[in-house]
């Protein structure tokens, strides 16, 4: 019986030591790699991420139009948020009622426990909550509203991780949804128990935001965020820059100097979706990690800083220190580019304020205004008015004006740009462009003659009003607006030639060049440009009467302000076309393509020059006195007069320089009598901002 018993016990003994034995063996050999690896992450710092510098917008002078500025900022290390954070709490009392003998426990047994793990931080959090009130000169609520706000990003990003974790664990698709009670809903729907929920929350997921300081309140200047930082230095962790549970920190800002001038064309930001390219810790992040989005990171909603969002945003750079805060390992910050407008600012800025009234006219007045530099097709004015400031687009007036909470949402706002996106009726600035087409193609020479009387209409369908009578040719065409002649040049084209025509000299199609490595699709979406139209809905080419009031600008025809004001550009160098930009750096790639010869050209242009320069044009009165002598500068004009006031005009000097610009005004009056005037008015503007000699 003793031998049995000390052969088993023997037996046990060896057991046991070959299992001591075996961990042994595994902790040293197999799990050295991983101790290793532990040890090592002991000996770290939190890494540490740096922002993204975003990249400048400038105006072809190098104006700034929009940039980054540092702001002080104060900020709470999330182990201080989540200390006011109920969901915190929750996630422990159900841990805790999940204990052997604990799923009874009652309230005050959970608040003893809180009391004993979390009541003393809880209470210094409080105190620190007011002090830093004190110091702030804001009230404790206004602080408590601002960590909810850091707590509920936080918990919502968490959520988020967790969910897609869950959807792609069990290999099932995961729907779409669209806001955070969405996202809400789902994850109850699909866990409904919830501890496993929280669970899956607050042990399974860890983002970045955790470990680094959230901003909450600011900007402060610098006395203020110097006297907080060092009262608050040291409180609850380890004195380093990534755990101080309350910080200052350099955050920045998007300013724009010129916030009022162009705000439909250089864009704004905002804060990036949650979801975004969601970055966790996960060791030295990738390429695409740096590049991507975090919580509160900002991104181009419309405009240049939409277009150009990955020129401009640049990428992180990220840091890893030992414990004794020498760097082990960097990756370098990539600054965002700058981009730089074809754009003169304060071109753009007297426009804008002609429409506003501060014009010959004294009036007030909505519409659009397009300047183009003629040799180059580069945009240097494109004013829309009304407009707004883009400083203080996130102020409630200003941007319930501009995206207004209405159903159905308004057809346009003052983020409408109407000199590019919206649709209006050329008029007979159109003419000239119509006339060139029939010389081009040759049904008119220099000599066709129409007489035109009170009985010269032999349509029933087409323009009524044939006010211009006596023999016409092309350049009385032109200079008296005649609208006879116009409709013969486009029935002798035929609908097909008279529409090809059109496109080619660039209405019914989106003008604007870009990079060629950005797509159409893009600049749709930055910029809203209108195509215009040149012909009805459901055919490709108008019936013959429809085509009578497309010759004359009226009709089955519609367009933007600055494709009249490129058909101008056009005229002035001869025929030769070439599509505007706005862009002059990155470089944008563009070539004229010759629409007509010089010399048909020459007979437009002397019917356009008679317009400005000679009595009985259109335009002559509006014009007087000229502002210089022909000698130094020629100005060749068109008035257009639809249910709005429009102009299209070039003026080129002795010495080379040309301009070309159309305006329209949002009233219904002669295109001599309100556009005509503005459109001397920029001249002179030109003039003052180096595009034409100075008239003095």
């Amino acid at each position: 019986m003793f031998n049995s018993r000390l052969k088993i016990f023997i037996l046990l003994v060896v057991v046991l030591m070959t299992v001591i034995l075996s961990r042994l063996v595994q902790l040293q050999v197999y799990g050295y790699d991983q101790h290793i690896a532990e040890t090592e992450k002991l000996l770290k710092r939190s890494p540490r991420w740096l922002e993204t510098a975003r990249g400048s917008i400038l105006d072809r002078n190098g104006e700034v139009l929009a940039s980054d500025v540092p702001r002080w900022r104060i900020r709470v290390h999330y182990k201080l948020a989540r200390l006011f954070d109920r969901r915190f709490y929750r996630y422990f009392a159900c841990s805790y009622r999940k204990r052997e003998g604990k799923d009874n426990a009652s309230d005050a047994e959970i608040l003893e426990y809180f009391s004993e793990r979390f009541g003393f931080e809880r209470f210094r959090a409080g105190e620190m909550v007011q002090e830093l009130a004190t110091l702030a000169k804001v009230t404790p609520d206004e602080i408590l509203a601002e960590i909810d706000r850091v707590n509920d990003e936080i918990f919502a990003t968490r959520l988020w991780l967790a969910r897609r974790k869950y959807y792609s664990r069990n290999n099932l698709e995961r729907p779409v949804v669209h806001s955070k009670q969405e996202y809400f809903d789902d994850y109850e729907r699909i866990i409904p128990d919830e501890f496993i929920r929280l669970r899956s929350i607050y042990r399974d997921t860890e983002i970045m935001e955790m470990n680094e300081p959230q901003p909450i309140l600011g900007p402060v200047d610098r006395h203020l965020a110097m006297e907080i930082e060092n009262y608050f230095n040291g409180e609850f962790l380890a004195n380093t820059d990534s755990n101080r549970l309350i910080s200052i920190g350099a955050d920045k800002e998007r300013i724009y100097p010129h916030g009022t001038a162009a705000p439909q064309i250089i864009g704004q930001i905002a804060p990036t979706q949650q979801q975004y390219n969601r970055i966790t810790i996960s060791g030295v992040p990738l390429p695409n990690e740096l590049a991507g989005y975090q919580v509160g990171d900002r991104k181009g909603l419309w405009g240049i800083e939409y277009m150009f969002e990955d020129y401009l945003h640049g990428s992180r750079g990220w840091q890893q220190r030992n414990i004794d805060g020498e760097l082990i390992e960097n990756i370098e910050q990539s600054v965002g580019a700058d981009i730089t407008l074809t754009l003169d600012i304060n071109l753009q800025a007297d426009i804008q304020a002609l429409l506003a009234g501060h014009s010959s006219l004294g009036m007030k007045l909505t519409g659009g205004a397009v300047v183009l530099d003629v040799k180059t097709g580069e945009v240097l004015a494109m004013a829309s008015m009304p407009g707004f400031d883009l400083n203080r687009f996130y102020e409630p007036e200003v941007y319930s004006s501009i995206w207004p909470d209405t159903t159905p949402a308004p057809l346009r706002t003052p983020l409408t740009n109407l000199a590019l996106s919206w649709n209006y009726q050329a008029g007979s600035t159109l003419k000239p462009t119509n006339l060139l087409g029939g010389l081009e193609h040759g049904v008119i020479d220099s000599h066709t003659t129409y007489y035109v009387d009170s009985t010269s209409r032999d349509w029933k369908i087409g323009p009524s009003d044939i006010h211009v009578f006596g023999n016409i040719d092309p350049f009385t065409a032109i200079k008296r607006s005649c609208n006879y002649y116009p409709v013969r040049v486009a029935e002798l084209l035929g609908p097909e030639l008279f529409v090809d025509w059109l496109k080619a000299c660039g209405f019914g199609r989106r003008i604007l060049a870009w990079p060629d490595e950005y797509s159409r699709n893009r600049s749709w979406f930055a910029f809203r440009e209108t195509a215009g139209f040149v012909s009805t809905i459901g055919r490709e080419y108008p019936a013959v009467g429809d085509m009578r009031y497309a010759a004359i600008g009226r009709g089955p025809i519609s367009c933007s302000v600055l494709q009249i004001a490129n058909s101008m550009a056009t005229i002035s160098r001869n025929g030769q076309y070439l599509a505007p930009t706005l862009i002059k750096d990155p470089s944008v790639v563009r070539s004229a393509q010759t629409l007509a010869s010089e010399d048909n050209t020459r007979i437009i242009r002397k019917g356009m020059f008679a317009v400005v320069n000679e009595p009985g044009g259109t335009a002559w009165e509006n014009f007087r006195p000229l502002p210089w002598q022909q000698d130094i500068v020629r100005v060749y004009g068109k008035t257009g007069s639809t249910d709005y006031s429009v102009f299209g005009c070039f003026a080129e000097a002795f010495d080379g320089r040309k301009v070309a610009l159309a305006v329209l005004a949002e009233i219904e009056e002669n295109g001599g009598n309100v556009a005509g005037p503005l459109a001397r008015d920029i001249l002179l503007l030109c003039a003052e901002h180096g595009y034409l000699p100075n008239p003095n």
